[in-house]
């Protein structure tokens, strides 16, 4: 029996999706494989930037819910959303989008902050007075790819500026003790 026959039999058994898989892969390394060469022949796949579906891997969307609860106010204002960070057109860039609404009689403003290289906090979207509106912000070209993104959602009540807790939207450090 051949080396041919004996791989049919053995794809044959194994279905057909998987035979092609295996079957492209040895063609691709058929030269490498009947070389005369001791040395090891690996071939290397690497991910090009930007081609990585949404949805998987670490350009993947973060869903964010940060939330604000004002004095006085039983209810919470907030954001429901996604923050992607990327590499692609332009090099790296970072996007927003979701709902941001206001319960407690005030506009809810959401803020996006993150280092590439330096810092920068941009507003991204509000609510309106009692209101739920869309936020869809960016792409905005950054220099580097984006590290220690938060989304925190503001408002001004009583006089004053307040901001619920910085929620973590990517790229950000592991947090000892």
């Amino acid at each position: 029996m051949t080396a041919a026959t004996s791989r049919l039999r053995f794809l044959s058994g194994v279905g057909l999706c998987t035979a092609a898989f295996l079957l492209a892969s040895q063609a691709a390394t058929a030269s490498t494989l009947h070389s005369n060469s001791p040395a090891t022949h690996v071939k290397v796949v690497t991910r090009q930037p930007g081609l990585q579906p949404i949805g998987k891997g670490k350009d993947a969307p973060v869903p964010v819910y940060p939330r604000l609860s004002l004095p006085g106010c039983s209810r919470q204002d907030g954001f429901n959303g996604n923050v992607q960070v990327g590499e692609g057109y332009p090099p790296f860039y970072i996007k927003a989008w979701g709902e941001a609404w206001d319960v407690c009689g005030t506009d809810a403003t959401v803020w996006l902050s993150w280092d590439s290289p330096g810092y920068v906090n941009r507003q991204i979207g509000s609510s309106g007075y009692n209101y739920t509106s869309g936020v869809n912000w960016g792409p905005q070209a950054t220099y580097s790819l984006a590290t220690n993104v938060w989304i925190t959602v503001c408002a001004w009540w009583q006089s004053r500026w307040r901001c619920g807790t910085p929620y973590p939207a990517g790229g950000n450090p592991v947090k000892s003790g």
